[in-house]
């Protein structure tokens, strides 16, 4: 299984800001797999 396999069945249940989260994090796969937590977290 894929990422998105994985996550697709649990995208209904995300509250609106995990929403906004979660499509951050897809939209910035690439730039954000380098980044802490902290970096990602003063982004969004």
């Amino acid at each position: 299984m894929n990422f998105f396999e994985i996550v697709n069945a649990h995208l209904s249940e995300l509250s609106p800001n995990e929403q906004k989260l979660f499509d951050y994090v897809v939209t910035n796969m690439g730039q954000i797999k380098n980044q802490s937590i902290r970096e990602v977290a003063s982004a969004t």
